[in-house]
């Protein structure tokens, strides 16, 4: 019997032991590495400052997954104004491809208490609030967050609000800025080749002169 038992115990406790590691590996591998810790930034009103009373406060965060590389952005609105607000932008290209890399990983957008978030190419990632809004005077979005294999840089956010009382509200474009994926560098396109066989054209009879004088020298 006691021959028995001892590979008995001895495969319980290897399977507790394989269970602890394992538990300790999968906690290991949620883990996320905070890249950008939450900062808040104000968004203005069209007729405000951005310090002003009617600026939302704009908070984001970036962590990365240190197993795949996949970076999660985090943003939360707090709308303190008289205005309701019922969508928020945050403006990159989603189709953005910098060596094999994508800015915006399909699937990948939460919606907080909005009611829709939607990719929407070089017009950024839009959340919008139709039905239930980030209501004025203190009202919160919930986080919205999407995934991208992209580290951070920095980009323009905005907002806009709709028409139930108090009245709507709109960013003026005069924002401090919000982390989003790192965009492509623009490149400066070369001259086409009709281009270049005009000016060749154009630059024949100064090559006539040029040469005339030459010889006569």
């Amino acid at each position: 019997m006691r021959i028995q038992t001892k590979p008995v115990i001895a495969l319980a406790s290897g399977a507790i032991l394989l269970g602890s590691v394992g538990s300790v590996f999968c906690q290991t591998a949620q883990a996320q590495s905070v890249i950008i810790p939450w900062t808040t930034v104000p968004l203005a009103d069209v007729v405000g400052v951005a310090t002003g009373p009617d600026a939302l406060a704009v908070a984001y965060e970036v962590t990365e997954n240190p197993f795949d590389g996949v970076y999660t952005y985090s943003y939360t609105v707090d709308n303190p104004s008289p205005g309701n607000v019922a969508f928020f932008t945050v403006d990159f290209n989603t189709g953005a491809i910098i060596d094999g890399e994508a800015a915006f990983l399909p699937g990948s957008i939460t919606v907080g208490n909005a009611n829709l978030g939607v990719a929407n190419g070089a017009n950024g990632i839009t959340w919008a609030f139709l039905s239930d809004p980030i209501s004025a005077g203190g009202g919160v979005s919930g986080t919205l967050t999407f995934q991208s294999d992209l580290a951070p840089e920095t980009g323009n956010a905005s907002a806009t609000g709709n028409d139930n009382p108090p009245g709507p509200w709109a960013s003026n474009g005069s924002a401090e800025q919000v982390a989003i994926p790192a965009q492509p560098p623009e490149v400066v396109p070369e001259p086409a080749t009709t281009t270049l066989f005009a000016l060749a054209l154009l630059l024949l009879p100064f090559r006539s002169t040029i040469l005339k004088r030459e010889l006569t020298r």
